[in-house]
Formats: C-alpha cells, structure tokens, sequence
C-alpha cells in the first residue's frame, strides 16, 4: 500500500510567507523605535545626573580648599589643604635643622 500525498498549496504557503516576513518586518520596526526612545531617555537623565553630582563635586571642592578647619576639636585633629600641610612639615623639618 503506497500512500500519495498530495503537495501543498502554493499560493498559500507564498501568503504565509510574506505576512510572516511583515510581521517580523514591523516588529524589528517597533523595536527600533522602542530602543531609541529608551537610549534617548537614559543619556538624558545621565545628563542630568552628571550635573547635579558635577554641582556637589564643585561645593565639597570648595569646602576641602577653603583653609584650616577642624575635623574633630576634642583630639585636636585639623583638616587643611595638601599643599598647605606638605608647605608646613618642609619648614619644620628647616627649623629644625637650623637649631642643630
């Protein structure tokens, strides 16, 4: 007993096809514009994230070289600018030798 199979419309399967390629067609489409929209988004907000953390680098830049400040008064520890603190222990180091 041999069976026959009988082959598959054509005009259908061509129908299938080419709604499939539009559909994956539109949703690649769809895609694209959704992942522009977000990138979009997000490069703004990193925007303005950079600004608002660029404005409190700035205020505690200016806070640490303002000049000698206590950091804890009870211990006698002092906070100041490297420059100032390195300028400092070269001159003691010269008085010191100088009383030598």
């Amino acid at each position: 007993m041999t069976k026959y199979y009988d082959d598959p419309n054509s005009s259908s399967t061509w129908m299938v096809g080419i709604i499939s390629a539009l559909v994956l067609l539109v949703s690649i489409l769809l895609l694209q514009i959704l992942y522009y929209g977000v990138l979009q988004d997000e490069m703004a907000s990193k925007q303005n994230n950079f600004t608002e953390t660029r404005a409190l680098r700035d205020s505690q830049v200016q806070q640490i070289e303002g000049s000698v400040r206590w950091i804890d008064e009870e211990s006698g520890v002092v906070g100041m600018p490297i420059e100032m603190a390195m300028e400092r222990v070269v001159a003691s180091q010269h008085e010191d030798e100088s009383e030598r």
